[in-house]
């Protein structure tokens, strides 16, 4: 191992593990770890190439380009603002990170104690923002309580999924009980930021964790800490100061007031924004008209339809997967599910892989997945730098260090 290399490992490793702080706390500290690995990445020039990668690696890249490539198809068709284009170009870098981190083997500690140090800070500035500053939804300077909200949660759930990889440290007790106090501080700045969107996929997130996890921690271990999710949950909705029920019991609200045909409430002009975008999806549905040519013809078509003309005032559609239908049509919505589908199922293959590291890792992607889809449904994460980034290099990094210990445990077992 040379000395180059030793370097560029201790540079990607504090980079990876540094990610989930910069992007909640750091103004544009989401591009932070990516952009410095990106540049060091470049001296590829000068290296012969020493890479390992697999046909599952190439099918992630695959699906990372496909969905680039809608985006410079939209910008050259439709002529889109250049903004639209440098969005979309997230995903071409990190399709090359897959490909140039394949070279390199990581030790996954830097990965889940980078994640434990942020559910941690995460959750004690939640409770700072709540109780000291008495903000009525916790954000950040940087990151508005949606985005604060769903990054947490997404640490959060992160964090749980490292308790396998802590169990085989040497010392089990102190990393264990690490990881499960720094997931819950994640997920409870979640609900203190009041994004409501963030709490849906709970459920099935505490099925993924007893269906991946019931042959590496005892049923009774698991059940127990299942039981203190729930009962973090119950304490953060019961407790009045934290305003969780208050916004549970509005979002009932707004769709019994929806019913009776009032739109203007927050979730009314939800669902009249996604009825604008399925019109819009109507009159193209196989490439859509583009993002810019969308929001110049929403208010004449909100007009026409009969839809809230508040609706059309904002720029997105807060729903991922009908802003691709309204603004791309088929072409960008089957893009998008190629990019969740793709590594979902690439990391999938891997949760009942025998060894703990490589489980505790592909859980942790499939949920990466899983929660961004589920955030999707209500908010359009991915149309801001912040919400792609955070998706698409979370993505890469846990891909990159889970690949890494795949080759380790294929190397000890060839010994």
């Amino acid at each position: 191992m040379t000395n180059q290399y030793k370097v560029k490992l201790w540079i990607f490793s504090f980079s990876i593990s540094l990610m989930g702080l910069l992007s909640v706390f750091v103004d544009e500290g989401f591009s932070i770890a990516p952009i410095l690995i990106t540049l060091v990445s470049l001296s590829i020039v000068f290296e012969g190439y020493k890479g390992s990668v697999s046909k599952d690696d190439k099918i992630l890249i695959l699906a990372l380009l496909i969905y680039f490539l809608i985006g410079v198809f939209e910008s050259v068709v439709y002529g889109q603002h250049h903004r639209n284009l440098d969005l979309f170009s997230r995903y071409f870098f990190g399709a090359w990170l897959v490909f140039y981190l394949s070279r390199y083997s990581f030790n996954s500690a830097f990965l889940w104690l980078g994640y434990a140090a942020a559910g941690i800070v995460v959750g004690l500035y939640a409770l700072y923002g709540k109780v000291y500053l008495g903000f009525d939804r916790v954000k950040t300077e940087t990151l508005n309580p949606m985005y604060f909200g769903n990054f947490s949660m997404m640490i959060g759930v992160f964090c749980f999924a490292g308790i396998v990889w802590a169990k085989k440290q040497i010392k089990p007790p102190f990393f264990v009980a690490l990881m499960i106090m720094a997931g819950c501080m994640g997920v409870m700045a979640s609900f203190l930021s009041g994004t409501r969107g963030g709490w849906v996929g709970i459920p099935l997130i505490l099925i993924m964790f007893y269906m991946y996890f019931s042959d590496h921690i005892s049923r009774r271990y698991l059940l127990s800490f299942i039981a203190l999710v729930v009962f973090l949950l119950t304490a953060l909705i019961s407790l009045p100061n934290t305003g969780v029920m208050a916004r549970i019991d509005t979002a009932i609200s707004d769709i019994k007031q929806y019913s009776l045909g009032n739109s203007a409430t927050s979730v009314g002009l939800r669902f009249e924004m996604w009825r604008l975008g399925m019109y819009s999806f109507y009159e193209n549905p196989i490439i859509g008209p583009g993002e810019e040519q969308f929001n110049a013809k929403r208010m004449a078509m909100a007009k026409e339809r009969g839809i809230n003309e508040v609706a059309a005032t904002f720029t997105h559609l807060h729903n991922q997967y009908v802003e691709e239908l309204a603004k791309r049509g088929l072409l960008g919505f089957i893009g998008l599910l190629f990019l969740f589908l793709v590594p979902l199922r690439l990391f999938l293959k891997r949760v009942n892989s025998a060894s703990g590291e490589v489980k505790a890792l592909a859980v942790a992607g499939a949920l990466c997945v899983t929660c961004v889809m589920e955030f999707c449904l209500t908010e359009s994460m991915l149309r801001l730098t912040s919400g792609a980034m955070f998706f698409i290099f979370n993505l890469v990094f846990i891909w990159s260090v889970m690949r890494s210990q795949e080759r380790l445990v294929s190397q000890n077992s060839e010994c």
